[in-house]
């Protein structure tokens, strides 16, 4: 839509639908079933479709195998049923939750479900206006709105209805609006403000992403105690706490979705079923990695004044940045704090069954870790710049480009103090927790086999065969899991590093006509520019130590988690930034010559370069130079 009037007022208005059809996607799934829910692994196929009902009972010594099933489960006399008083109720819970096979796994496949999900017709929405007022012959009023949303649908999950999603706020949008105004016929002074947002993030909205709402079928819940997922135990806590301030508190309620009781998560942990005779698992119920909104907002204001030969400028600029975004999905080494349960098959695990149903069936884990504590960074930032430019044609040959700029730039921090960086004069090396190293049965070297084990350097006593991955892993209550570190305004800045308050960026250009006909002109330029680092080398900074810390617990049984055979703490990846930093810096320079040829042609001919200092990045990247040669 076009609306002019009276040559003052310009409005235009468009609107674009894109209309689309998703689904009809085929999913192949290896679900528990029937007989499986019930600890019945007597008809059990594998992923190749073979039977597999050999499922070994840790409390028997001895094979379970084709040739002797003298350690097999055979409740009954019927190879691989569980007798009922050896299940799991948390864990049948687990298993009983999913549909039910809807075809019969044939031989040579890996599935016993199979669906296409169901069409869902979507519509996206992409907006934009625009208004121009000449409100005088010196005043010009724009403004100018654009962005992109779409109708709010639940997106359908692999197994629909289990793990559907949802993108409630589906709004993002840039906006500006500018004043411009001829102070004298000389003077121009321009003012802009700007604001951009949008918010990401697909939560689950299924009934069960709600662990207390997974509950085993009444006739097998009569049988087996506990039969329910509110039993299960977690590393830490299954009922999470969420600071009612955060962004992500409030989206979710807002959302209505059932894993937030009050102040609450009570989700299920993350499965790891796939690997050795199943590779065809159902999906998680994850909480979104990224679940967050990015707001900035920008002011520019500049004059420009005309003397003579001079075009001076001078401006100001704010730019100011929010962003709340929680600590990822695990990250930093740390599994996720939803827990991370892994039933898959382990022949180093002396409990295991050797099929992962059947561990979680009886309740055995390979490893079980968590996070300990939901964490989501308030991050904001501000840039405070100023300047002073002049343009001076000094002859009709040469012309001069030269400036200044001041840069106020904060380091991007949470707002919650949650940011803890290291400090290695604050390390002690007397509270370091101990790791611990390798050993072998007898002294033994070279070591081979299972006589090679994780040993506790403390006091040399090798924790058994198949500890080996336990080698270099901190032992729990040995030290300070926080050795070193330092949390926002702890003894710190609020900020967690600091910067530079001021910085300051010349620049210098020119333009020489070398013949005064434009036939033959050079040019050059050197500048100074201050960078802001992505804010991905910030954003893991409130997952450290001692915000959030994390345990992993391995070869154990869920009914006995705190006597797991082996507990120990994985060495954290930490994420910080130097204390006292400069502010990362880029000299960029240029020099290049333009030279008219016959037939309307010219030959171009530019030479580029830059050296960054203080980067962030993984890569330094220093003195890179570029030369280009164009015939046009």
């Amino acid at each position: 839509m076009l609306f002019r009037s009276s040559n003052k007022l310009f409005f235009f208005n468009t609107i674009e639908f894109r209309p689309r059809q998703t689904g009809n996607n085929e999913q192949l799934f290896r679900l528990p079933t029937a007989l499986e829910r019930v600890g019945d692994f007597s008809q059990t196929l594998d992923n190749n479709g073979a039977l597999y009902n050999l499922i070994k009972d840790p409390n028997i010594s001895g094979t379970c195998s084709a040739t002797n099933t003298t350690a097999c489960f055979k409740d009954g006399g019927v190879l691989g049923r569980i007798p009922v008083s050896r299940l799991y109720g948390p864990g049948l819970a687990i298993l009983n939750q999913f549909p039910l096979p809807n075809l019969d796994q044939a031989a040579g496949t890996t599935y016993n479900y199979r669906i296409f999900t169901p069409i869902v017709d979507t519509l996206t929405f992409i907006p934009a206006y625009r208004l121009d007022y000449q409100a005088s012959q010196r005043l010009r009023i724009t403004g100018k709105w654009d962005g992109q949303t779409a109708r709010v649908v639940t997106a359908v999950g692999s197994i629909p209805g289990y793990n559907d999603t949802l993108q409630k706020f589906p709004l993002s949008f840039n906006s500006s609006g500018t004043v411009n105004y001829s102070l004298t016929p000389t003077t121009f002074l321009e003012a802009t403000y700007g604001l951009n947002q949008n918010r990401l993030g697909t939560p689950p909205t299924g009934t069960f992403s709600n662990r207390n709402n997974v509950v085993c079928p009444s006739a097998l819940a009569a049988q087996v105690a506990n039969c329910n997922m509110g039993a299960l135990p977690f590393p830490f806590t299954g009922d999470i706490a969420m600071n009612p301030a955060y962004y992500e508190s409030k989206a979710l309620k807002e959302i209505g979705v059932p894993f937030l009781v009050g102040d609450t998560l009570q989700m299920q942990p993350l499965y790891t079923f796939n690997g050795t005779r199943l590779s065809t698992p159902p999906p998680n119920l994850t909480f979104p990695g990224f679940m967050n909104i990015n707001r900035t907002s920008d002011v520019v204001i500049g004059v420009t004044k005309i003397m003579g030969s001079h075009t001076a400028k001078a401006g100001f600029y704010v730019n100011h940045s929010y962003k709340a975004q929680n600590f990822g999905a695990g990250g930093n080494g740390a599994p996720s704090f939803q827990g991370a349960l892994a039933f898959n098959v382990n022949t180093s695990n002396p409990l295991e069954t050797t099929f992962p149903y059947a561990n979680a069936a009886i309740g055995v884990f390979n490893t079980y870790g968590q996070q300990s504590a939901f964490v989501e960074g308030s991050f904001v930032y501000n840039n405070v710049e100023w300047y002073l430019q002049d343009n001076w044609k000094k002859t009709r040959k040469l012309t001069l480009d030269y400036g200044i700029r001041f840069v106020h730039q904060t380091p991007q921090y949470d707002t919650f103090n949650q940011v803890a960086t290291f400090l290695p004069e604050k390390y002690s090396i007397g509270a370091a927790p101990y790791l611990y190293v390798p050993g072998c049965v007898g002294g033994a070297n070279p070591c081979t086999g299972n006589n090679r084990q994780a040993k506790d350097p403390r006091t040399g006593a090798l924790l058994g065969a198949g500890s080996t991955s336990l080698i270099g892993t901190v032992i729990l209550g040995s030290g300070d899991g926080a050795n070193g570190m330092r949390q926002a305004g702890n003894g710190i800045s609020n900020t967690g590093y600091l910067w530079p308050w001021l910085a300051v960026a010349p620049r210098f250009g020119f333009a020489y006509d070398v013949t005064g006909q434009q036939k033959w002109v050079t040019r050059g330029s050197i500048g100074l520019f201050y960078d802001r680092p992505d804010g991905n080398s910030v954003f893991s900074t409130v997952g450290n130590p001692p915000v959030a810390t994390s345990t992993q617990s391995q070869w154990g049984l869920l009914s006995g988690l705190a006597n797991s055979q082996f507990k120990f703490g994985p060495v954290p990846i930490l994420t910080t930034y130097q204390y006292d930093s400069p502010l990362p810096k880029d000299l960029q320079w240029s020099g290049g010559v333009q030279i008219a040829l016959p037939l309307q042609s010219a030959l171009d001919i530019e030479y580029t370069g830059r050296s960054e200092e203080h980067t962030s990045e993984l890569q330094s990247r220093f003195g890179i130079s570029y030369a280009v040669f164009c015939l046009k």
